[in-house]
């Protein structure tokens, strides 16, 4: 996982217009730029792929928007499984409400007797909680997999499903300008 760490580093991680969001921060761990590496992006999808089939879901739910876009790859690679749309509310912020994009995935979401929670780059785990306090998603849902969980899981509040990232270490808000973690950016 070495190798797939400096890639995702080099491919996805930016310098950012330091900003506040949730205090002062100068980068972006950006998931959705692995588009941009065709290997990198096969390498990751068969990754996650590999730890879905693992679980034996017939279904793939997306946390929007990160989540949602992987798991659509995910579909093509995990054969006999469904993917699942949610949205976000479009009031967002200050509510953080998820909903179903339409009636059929609210069904398949009720008939599918095993799924998975999919997200690229977490830094807690509240957007899994989300997706699980809604009754269809959490009644079913066997396990959570995300690309990187960059504040690392131990430090949130235990799910009740198991929890897996094909990459965990934290990134802080602010790196130093001399911090190995800019050496791996192409």
């Amino acid at each position: 996982m070495a190798d797939l760490r400096e890639r995702i580093l080099g491919t996805c991680l930016k310098r950012a217009v330091p900003k506040y969001k949730n205090g002062y921060s100068n980068n972006e761990l950006d998931i959705t730029q692995i588009k941009k590496d065709k290997l990198l992006f096969n390498d990751i999808v068969h990754e996650l792929g590999e730890r879905v089939s693992a679980l034996s879901v017939s279904a793939i739910i997306g946390v929007p928007e990160t989540g949602t876009w992987l798991s659509e790859q995910l579909k093509d690679k995990v054969r006999d499984r469904y993917c699942i749309k949610v949205s976000r509310d479009p009031t967002y912020p200050p509510k953080p409400d998820f909903f179903f994009r339409n009636v059929a995935d609210r069904m398949l979401c009720s008939v599918a007797e095993r799924s998975a929670i999919i997200d690229g780059v977490i830094d807690g785990d509240s957007g899994i909680r989300q997706m699980l306090a809604i009754p269809e998603i959490g009644v079913n849902a066997v396990g959570a997999v995300v690309v990187w969980d960059k504040s690392l899981s131990e430090k949130h509040p235990k799910l009740h499903i198991p929890f897996q990232a094909l990459i965990t270490e934290e990134i802080p808000q602010v790196i130093p300008d001399n911090s190995e973690l800019w050496t791996y950016r192409s």
